[in-house]
């Protein structure tokens, strides 16, 4: 149950270039251009992207108070930018509502009538109210987090915005839609604290958490989630529980809480008061006889636990203060509540850590999820305030499959109708866990709204696949159906068709048949793989499905029945555990030379994919091992038009850098991580510069900290709108300066233009 936080930073936001007039005169799309005597054509008038109330989006303002919270404004800015992307226009953003005109006005403002004041007394913790009145479109919450959701639910509703991962924003056409006159929409929230935990969602690049509405109004509380030893002063976070009877240990407990407590916070408090990550409990008399009378082994340490919830209540009266503690292995099942059940100002967080992660826990076809599942009914009947720690990967390894995809609906489902308040999803510490921003996505979309319906949330999973993997989006739905049905068999392995915490990874890819190995299953997996990267596929796809298939490669190498073919993905899962995530052998490469090249001269060893429209991006920097890197203008005889997303990413061999006039993009993370480069020279060519693409800071797992002078061909204003396109909202570039045609843009330490 340890967490582990690879705070990592990673971002995408795609922007629309706006394209210019060539005619001197202004026209509107009701002017007549003449372009010879005798002869005139009329403009076509430019239909728009979406209506709000019947009137085109391009027609609204944006507008928050003079005085609005900052997670408006930042909110607000990001909805602009978003809006930009979508639909091809930039709203104006005022404090005041335009006479005569539309806005769509956000939070609190002097604008509101009677009918928004009515719809926000409807909202509650972070939801929102939305209204379309009188060519106006509101949104508010009863606090700014609730305006904020509200902007981006509007975003992803009508203007077909998803916010797939950090660093993957994409706009689906068919997810377009009018927003219809006289609208209104009280939109609440069922579980007040939602913790998506994996790193794809703790990195909040580009204010990713605020994009998926993460975490809700309850906090998650503090102080750890295994802390009765440090609390009671008998042990660490894995030491056997205290004795719940001994009155020493409730007062050293009472007044570590004590020291937790903020007396000048208004609002919610929670603190843990959670058992150790330990199944060793007090068997003493005391302890013993409070657990038999309960019929359960919560019994003593849930009569603890209100003991001190009470304690609080009774020292700090004015303040809102609950007691969270874990209901975890030993301590699951609920107690009989004519004898103990949690006080209202307690909060049970119940661990799921024996359940069987193949099937969804109200199956009654699964033996093992029928305890977890009557736990969950337990708990529901006997406390108003419940928490669930779910498991939504497999602890034996980050990259270990982890069969739950087709049951996260159902589950949602069971938490929703058992009254659960608040989830901890407990995913991926690093960011290329099995699959990770699928099941962040769809565990997102579910934390924020389980009532979507589940064909609802299949079309969510397919919208996925088809815009994260492209073509390849086939051939790995069906490598995650292989998996799900593998983990289902009965009688081939000692799981017996279930998952475990902790399940074998031999029983998705090479389980045991009448005591033999069996490789059907990995030779498929390995064909479908292959033929998912035969696909065409452009720089951003590739990377994609590139990361994704790490997880595959490390079990290739293990279980794979053709020795050439373990040895190709032992050397490919180490190349890409370099590029994409750690040091996995501590082999990062060498600083290269410099001396005897030229720029003149291209580099050898890279390696090539081909767009569409056969042009070619680097994808890798494949054999090629130098200080200084040349980008070729062609390869194959065919034309280089980019530095594809993540191609050198840790390439740690790179001192200097040199991109020919031609190419057009640098992807997401091209050289990221490239610590020992000092210089980067840049075409005015370039159109695209990905967010990133030359380090995140100077310092961290991200950063070209050597990185002090770009050398780039156009002009300062040109530069500054190809930077602020993904990486001036971060401030990424810092303590460097970028030398351009005319001048010069000098980035401080702060990242602010000095």
């Amino acid at each position: 149950m340890k967490k582990t936080v690879a705070a990592i930073l990673a971002v995408i936001m795609l922007f629309a270039a706006l394209a210019g007039c060539e005619r001197e005169e202004t026209t509107t799309t009701d002017d007549t251009v003449t372009t010879e005597p005798g002869t005139e054509k009329t403009d076509p008038v430019p239909e728009s992207v979406m209506k709000i109330g019947g009137v085109g989006i391009e027609e609204f303002s944006v507008v928050t108070a003079p005085d609005a919270a900052a997670a408006v404004t930042s909110a607000a800015a990001d909805f602009i930018n978003l809006v930009k992307q979508a639909a091809g226009v930039e709203l104006p953003l005022l404090t005041e509502a335009p006479a005569g005109g539309h806005a769509i006005i956000l939070d609190v403002t002097g604008s509101d009538t009677d009918a928004v004041k009515a719809a926000r007394a409807e909202v509650k913790d972070d939801g929102y109210a939305m209204l379309e009145e009188n060519g106006n479109l509101y949104i508010t919450g009863a606090i700014p987090t609730g305006t904020s959701n509200g902007m981006y639910d509007f975003l992803q509703d009508y203007l077909g915005l998803r916010f797939y991962s950090g660093t993957f924003t994409f706009v689906r056409k068919d997810g377009i839609k009018d927003l219809p006159a006289g609208l209104r929409k009280v939109f609440n929230p069922v579980f007040l604290y939602r913790n998506n935990y994996c790193t794809e969602v703790l990195m909040n690049i580009n204010r990713f958490q605020a994009r998926t509405k993460g975490y809700g109004t309850m906090p998650g509380g503090t102080g750890g989630p295994h802390n009765l030893g440090p609390r009671s002063g008998t042990g660490g976070a894995t030491s056997p529980q205290p004795c719940f009877s001994d009155p020493e240990v409730f007062d050293k407990v009472l007044e570590s809480v004590k020291k937790s407590i903020k007396t000048d916070v208004v609002g919610k408090q929670v603190i843990n008061v959670c058992q150790n990550d330990c199944d060793v409990y007090c068997k003493c008399e005391k302890c013993a006889a409070k657990d038999e009378a309960a019929g359960s082994h919560m019994g003593a340490q849930l009569m603890f636990i209100n003991d001190i919830a009470r304690a609080v209540k009774e020292l700090y009266p004015d303040l809102d203060i609950d007691i969270l503690t874990l209901a975890y292995q030993y301590s699951e099942v609920p107690p009989d509540p004519e004898v103990v059940k949690p006080d209202d100002n307690v909060i049970i967080q119940l661990c799921l850590i024996t359940a069987c992660f193949t099937h969804s826990f109200d199956d009654p076809e699964c033996e093992v999820n029928a305890k977890a599942y009557k736990n969950i009914e337990g708990w529901a009947k006997i406390c108003k305030k419940l928490y669930i720690w779910d498991y939504a990967v497999c602890d034996s390894s980050v990259n270990h499959p982890g069969p739950n995809l087709n049951v996260l609906w159902e589950n949602m489902q069971s938490f929703r109708n058992n009254n659960v308040i608040g989830q901890f999803q407990n995913s991926f510490g690093v960011e290329t866990g099995e699959f990770e921003e699928l099941r962040q996505y769809l565990i997102g979309r579910l934390l924020w709204n389980p009532d979507i319906t589940k064909e609802e949330f299949y079309r969510l999973w397919d919208e996925f696949m088809e815009d994260y993997y492209g073509a390849a989006a086939p051939y790995i739905r069906e490598y995650i159906d292989i998996l799900n049905e593998n983990s289902r068999k009965t009688g081939i392995t000692a799981w017996d068709g279930h998952t475990a915490i902790w399940t074998d990874d031999k029983v998705f890819y090479t389980p045991e048949i009448n005591g033999k190995k069996n490789y059907e299953t990995m030779n498929k997996c390995s064909e479908l793989w292959n033929k998912a990267f035969e696909c065409q596929l452009d720089d951003v796809t590739f990377a994609h499905l590139e990361k994704s298939s790490l997880h595959f490669r490390e079990w290739e190498s293990k279980y794979s029945e053709d020795r050439t073919v373990k040895r190709a993905a032992s050397a490919e899962f180490k190349a890409m555990c370099d590029k994409y995530t750690y040091d996995y052998d501590e082999s990062l490469l060498p600083v290269g030379p410099t001396e005897g090249f030229s720029t003149e001269i291209p580099s050898e060893g890279l390696e090539f994919r081909e767009y569409a429209d056969g042009t070619l991006y680097v994808s890798d920097v494949g054999t090629f091992r130098a200080g200084m890197l040349v980008i070729p203008t062609k390869a194959d005889g065919k034309t280089v038009k980019a530095v594809g997303q993540s191609a050198f990413s840790r390439a740690t061999c790179i001192v200097e850098v040199h991109v020919p006039e031609g190419v057009e993009r640098i992807g997401t993370y091209a050289f990221r991580g490239c610590n020992d480069m000092t210089a980067i020279y840049l075409p005015a060519s370039l159109k695209y510069l990905g967010y990133g693409a030359l380090g995140v800071y100077k310092t961290g797992y991200y950063s070209t900290e050597k990185l002090t002078d770009v050398y780039y061909a156009g002009t300062a204003e040109m530069w500054m709108q190809l930077y602020n396109q993904e990486n001036a909202m971060i401030k990424t570039m810092r303590d460097l300066t970028v030398h351009c045609s005319d001048s010069d843009v000098v980035y401080g330490p702060d990242g602010d233009v000095l």
